[in-house]
């Protein structure tokens, strides 16, 4: 199996080239304005909430109803940016795939969460706080990619992996009367390049 770190919403290449997709994640960048210290932890993620997610993703999407969650880490988004370009370099000497990482802007210092598959963890940005189903969808996204990596599900390439985490992002944000252009500036065309194998 392939270890990856598994990421949500912009290309690694295009983060690293500083054309990340700016809007991604519009309540990181507000906090970082306002001054926002980092989430307290009664903000962070409940056991009834990834309990909640999990539910809902295996009956919607066909992924494991597994119910070991990830670790959860919370870190400033310059921290978090840093260990991403850490576990970046080591899976190209691994020579394994990898996907994006979520980011709010215009590089890799606004990256606000991704997955890693052999630590079993989600990184979010230390300004997440679950105070909206825009918030909420990130970890949608992320645990998508935990139950993936759980299940042990094989797929054509990184890209294909993110098709599911990102149908069941959408779907979230649906739920809510919101979408991933409105939120997060996906749109159609780009959602399908960054699910496709051959781009």
């Amino acid at each position: 199996m392939l270890k990856h770190l598994c990421i949500c919403t912009a290309f690694a290449a295009l983060a690293l080239s500083g054309l990340g997709c700016p809007g991604a994640a519009p309540w990181a960048s507000l906090a970082a304005e306002q001054g926002t210290t980092a989430t307290s932890e009664s903000a962070r993620p409940t056991q009834a909430l990834l309990t909640e997610i999990v539910a809902w993703l295996s009956d919607h999407y066909d992924l494991p109803a597994d119910y070991t969650y990830p670790e959860l880490k919370f870190l400033p988004v310059l921290k978090l940016a840093s260990l991403y370009r850490q576990a970046l370099a080591q899976e190209r000497n691994d020579q394994n795939g990898i996907n994006e990482p979520a980011v709010q802007g215009s590089g890799l210092i606004d990256i606000v969460a991704f997955y890693n598959d052999k630590t079993r963890t989600i990184y979010l940005a230390d300004t997440w706080n679950g105070g909206s189903a825009t918030e909420v969808s990130v970890l949608v996204h992320e645990m998508a990619h935990h139950l993936q990596n759980i299940g042990e599900l094989k797929y054509e390439c990184a890209a294909a992996r993110e098709k599911t985490a990102y149908l069941a992002q959408e779907a979230w944000l649906n739920r809510h009367g919101l979408d991933l252009e409105q939120e997060f500036e996906i749109d159609k065309f780009t959602l399908l390049i960054k699910t496709s194998c051959v781009f």
